[in-house]
């Protein structure tokens, strides 16, 4: 079609890398890039230059499942009366939350949501899990977007919505990524 005037070749959406209309890498090893990058050229999230980012579902439903016994452990503090017996029961949920996000979270790369779901959160620089300490500073970052009347915690959980590489505002400060596994 490109001889006849006024008509035009139709434009080529293969990945870099790849010889068109084949489907194959036109050098090798170049495909996988393309591939571990999410699609990035086709409208799929960025490489982190760790890991294809983790989508938001995955994410949502490990956070859903880490305090899943953080609320049951509340309700159930609520429900006793005692102050006694709410107290131990306050500080078992207060063990279960430093062991899974900073503890596990920061030895594994994964909490028991994370785990379950398949993802993991790791250092930009390293591609490993962050360490304890830097978990626990996730967490400080967390509560203070939760200060800003609750909206803050609020944006910061659903930021990997409108954001390429699928962060939260948490760990763009903190140069973080969720990862798949």
């Amino acid at each position: 079609m490109g001889d006849a005037p006024g008509a035009f070749d139709a434009p080529s959406y293969d990945p870099p890398g790849q010889v068109p209309g084949y489907g194959a890498p036109a050098v090798p090893g170049q495909g996988d890039a393309w591939a571990q990058a999410g699609g990035a050229a086709f409208g799929g999230a960025a490489n982190t230059g760790v890991g294809v980012p983790a989508e938001f579902g995955p994410r949502a439903l490990a956070w859903l499942i880490d305090w899943a016994p953080w609320f049951v452990i509340a309700i159930i503090n609520q429900a006793i009366g005692n102050a006694a017996l709410g107290a131990l029961i306050s500080l078992i949920g207060l063990g279960y939350l430093i062991w899974n996000f900073i503890v596990k979270q920061g030895q594994t790369g994964q909490t028991i949501g994370k785990a379950q779901q398949g993802i993991r959160l790791v250092d930009d620089t390293t591609g490993q899990p962050v360490g304890a300490g830097k978990a626990f500073l996730r967490g400080v970052v967390a509560i203070g977007f939760s200060l800003l009347c609750g909206v803050g915690r609020i944006v910061d959980l659903l930021w990997p919505l409108f954001d390429d590489d699928n962060k939260r505002l948490t760990d763009k400060i903190l140069k973080f990524s969720v990862v798949r596994a």
